[in-house]
C-alpha cells in the first residue's frame, strides 16, 4: 500500500488555555507524521479542542458533525477520517458525542493514549507513515507521561500562551472546570522559566501565563516541603505566584508578561506587589468579580464579598498607577432579584471598568447550579439586565479610554488590515490603499495605528501618539 502522511485539521473553542493546549496537541500530532491542513475536506483525522464551558461552543460541534459524517462515508480504507474529540468535555457532552466521534481522550492522556487507540482503530496503517526514528509508538518521545513537557507548535512568532496551572479547585457552582479539567496541577517553575527562555531567543514579545486560577500558583517541587494541606487561607499563604512573576521578569530580554485568569479571594498583597515591582509585568489585571450581590456570590461559591472585592480593587488602583481593569459578570443567576442586580450596577459604577464580559446565565449540565437551583430569571429579564449593563460599560470604558488621548505609549502590533478608502471625488488612480496596524498597548487597549510606512509593523513594539478614543479601542499615529 502507497502511504502518504496522515493530515489533520484542528476546530478548537473556548478560552486561551484550549489555544495553548491545541498548540501541544498539534505538536504530538507532528511528532507522529500527521501535516496540518485547514481544509476539513482534505484531513485524515479531525481532532476538537471541545468547550463545555458555553453551550453555544457546544452547539458549533453540533453544527459541523453531519458534515464530517457525510466526508466520512465518501472514504475509503486508503484514506479515512478519524475524529478525535478532547478539551473541555463535561460527562453529559460526552455521552451524547459518544457515538459521533471515533475517539474521546482527556487533553492530558492524548500523549499516552492517542498512539494506541489509532493503532487499534486503523490497523491497516500500522503507523508506517512515522519517520524512522519514530517508529517505536512505545517510545517516550512520542507517549510522554508529561503533557505539558510537549513542546507547542506555537501560532504566533511573538506571543505566547505558557500554561503554568491546569484545573480548578474553587467549584464555583456554575462552573464546568472542575469537571473537566480536574483539580490544580501546577508545572514546575524550571519548566516554566525554560519555556520562556527559549522563546524570548527566538525574539518573542509577549508571554501570558495562563491557569484557571494562577494566584494559587505553587512550584510543585516544593510540594514534599509544604507539608499537608490544611486551612484554605493557610494554603493560599504558602503559594509563590509573586515569585514566578519575579522570576520571570528578571528573564533578560525586551517583552511583555500578563498573566490570566485571577481569583479574587486568593490575589494577595505580594501578587499586586509584584506585578507594581515588575517593569515587564503590564499594568493590566483581569478579575472576574461575576456578581455584585453577597447574597448570589454565596450562592455561586465565590469566597469574596463585594466589599472585600471592591477594597482589592483600591488596593490595586494604589499599587499601579494607571493600570486597567477587566472583568467578568453574570447576569441572571438562579434567584438573582432586581436588588441584586442592583448591586452589581453599584460595584460596576464604583469600579468603571475598561472592559467586561457579560453573560446571560445558562445552566451547564452536571454543575451543581444546573443540579440544584432553578433558572428563575426569564430571558428578557436577563436581557434586559446585560444590556443595562452594556450601557454602564460603555460609559465607563469611553471614560477610560479618553485618558490616553495626546499621550505616546507603546503598542505591540499584532496584525495589519488594508482598505480603500471610500471616496468618489477623485479617480481610481488616485485611490491609494489605506494601511491600518493594529495593536494592544501593555494594558491590552486595542489601538488602529495609521501607517504610511511599508515596514512589516507585525511583531514590533512600536511608539505611537493616541489621536482618538472610541468606546472599546483607540486611535493613533506612529511617532
Amino acid at each position: 500500500m502507497n502511504l502518504k502522511p496522515l493530515k489533520y485539521y484542528q476546530l478548537i473553542l473556548g478560552c486561551q488555555m484550549n489555544r495553548s493546549d491545541a498548540e501541544r496537541i498539534a505538536s504530538f500530532l507532528d511528532t507522529l507524521g500527521f501535516k496540518k491542513t485547514e481544509k476539513e475536506e482534505e484531513a485524515n483525522l479531525i481532532a476538537v479542542q471541545a468547550c463545555s464551558i458555553r453551550q453555544s461552543a457546544i452547539d458549533r460541534i453540533h453544527s459541523r458533525i453531519h458534515k464530517w459524517m457525510e466526508i466520512k462515508k465518501k472514504r475509503t480504507s486508503d484514506h479515512p477520517l478519524v475524529t478525535l474529540l478532547t478539551g473541555c468535555v463535561l460527562p453529559r457532552d460526552r455521552k451524547v458525542f459518544s457515538k459521533q466521534f471515533d475517539l474521546f481522550i482527556e487533553t492530558d492522556d492524548v500523549p499516552k493514549e492517542f498512539a494506541q487507540k489509532l493503532a487499534i482503530l486503523l490497523p491497516q496503517f500500522n503507523f508506517a507513515y512515522i519517520s524512522e526514528d519514530r517508529r517505536d509508538i512505545k517510545s517516550k518521545d512520542v507517549t510522554n507521561d508529561d503533557f505539558f513537557a510537549l513542546k507547542p507548535n506555537y501560532t504566533s512568532t511573538f506571543q505566547a500562551y505558557i500554561p503554568i496551572q491546569a484545573g480548578c479547585n474553587n467549584f464555583c457552582t456554575f462552573c464546568a472546570v472542575p469537571y473537566t479539567k480536574g483539580r490544580e496541577r501546577y508545572r514546575p517553575n524550571k519548566d516554566i522559566v525554560h519555556e520562556i527562555e527559549h522563546l524570548i531567543d527566538r525574539g518573542y514579545k509577549e508571554i501570558t501565563l495562563l491557569g484557571q486560577n494562577v494566584n494559587t500558583y505553587f512550584d510543585p517541587t516544593l510540594k514534599d516541603a509544604l507539608g499537608k494541606r490544611t486551612r484554605y487561607r493557610e494554603w493560599n499563604a504558602l503559594t509563590d505566584f509573586p515569585r514566578l512573576l519575579r522570576t520571570v521578569n528578571d528573564i533578560k530580554g525586551n517583552f511583555w508578561v500578563r498573566f490570566l485568569t485571577s481569583n479574587p479571594w486568593d490575589m494577595s498583597d505580594e501578587t499586586i506587589k509584584a506585578v507594581a515591582d515588575c517593569e515587564k509585568v503590564c499594568e493590566y489585571i483581569h478579575l472576574p468579580m461575576q456578581s455584585g450581590s453577597d447574597k448570589i456570590l454565596k450562592a455561586m461559591n465565590r469566597h469574596h464579598t463585594q466589599k472585600h472585592y471592591l477594597e482589592l480593587i483600591d488596593k490595586i488602583r494604589a499599587a499601579i498607577p494607571g493600570v486597567a481593569i477587566t472583568t467578568d459578570v453574570i447576569v441572571g443567576f438562579p434567584g438573582e432579584t432586581e436588588e441584586d442586580f442592583m448591586e452589581i450596577v453599584k460595584a460596576m459604577q464604583y469600579v468603571g471598568y475598561d472592559m467586561a464580559y457579560l453573560a446571560r446565565y445558562s445552566p451547564r449540565p452536571g454543575t451543581i447550579a444546573e443540579r440544584y437551583f432553578k433558572d428563575d430569571v426569564p430571558r428578557e429579564e436577563k436581557k434586559r439586565r446585560e444590556k443595562y449593563l452594556e450601557e454602564i460599560l460603555r460609559k465607563s470604558a469611553l471614560k477610560a479610554n479618553k485618558k490616553y488621548v495626546g499621550k505616546e505609549v507603546e503598542v505591540l502590533v499584532e496584525n495589519v488590515k488594508y482598505q480603500h478608502p471610500n471616496v468618489k471625488s477623485i479617480s481610481k488612480s488616485e485611490i491609494q490603499i489605506i494601511k491600518t496596524a493594529v495593536g494592544k498597548t501593555r494594558t491590552s487597549k486595542t489601538v488602529e495605528i495609521q501607517s504610511k510606512t511599508d515596514d512589516d509593523l507585525v511583531g514590533r513594539v512600536v511608539r505611537v501618539m493616541i489621536t482618538a478614543a472610541r468606546e472599546f479601542g483607540l486611535e493613533g499615529v506612529l511617532k
